[in-house]
């Protein structure tokens, strides 16, 4: 994204007849897309089953260009998505919050993720592989 854009909280863009909590939540139906049309839409997650994908699909469709998404769960995990699209963690979203209050015309960019190469980080386990060893280990702790 190569320009700031205007940003919308999803919440603040219900169909008519949805509820605000519904609609904060980008699913089909759920948002007007006269509202969304050429902006940036933050969407939250509320389970970490829900199909992120599928909200990116229902922000295209609606003509938004891009998707903010409040991922408590997910923000160590990759996802693929059509359009851009940035996952934000609750303290984040809380700033983003206050800044969309504030300000009368609210602008963002999203920019391209980049890769450091050489960088020395901490080591970290990947999610599924701390639920896989808990499964183990209940497998195992059943079977004594």
């Amino acid at each position: 994204m190569k320009k700031y854009r205007r940003i919308i909280n999803a919440a603040a863009a219900a169909a008519p007849g949805v509820l605000a909590k519904n609609a904060s939540l980008c699913k089909n139906s759920t948002l007007d897309e006269n509202m969304i049309k050429g902006k940036l839409v933050m969407c939250t997650i509320e389970k970490f089953e829900e199909d992120r994908e599928e909200k990116s699909n229902v922000i295209r469709q609606g003509g938004g260009i891009g998707m903010i998404l409040v991922d408590p769960f997910g923000k160590d995990i990759g996802f693929q998505f059509e359009i851009p699209v940035s996952l934000i963690g609750r303290t984040e979203a809380e700033e983003l919050q206050a800044y969309l209050n504030k300000e009368k015309n609210p602008v963002a960019k999203i920019l391209p993720t980049t890769t450091v190469l050489n960088a020395r980080t901490a080591p970290k386990m990947a999610i599924f592989l701390q639920w896989g060893l808990m499964l183990s280990l209940q497998i195992l702790s059943n079977q004594t």
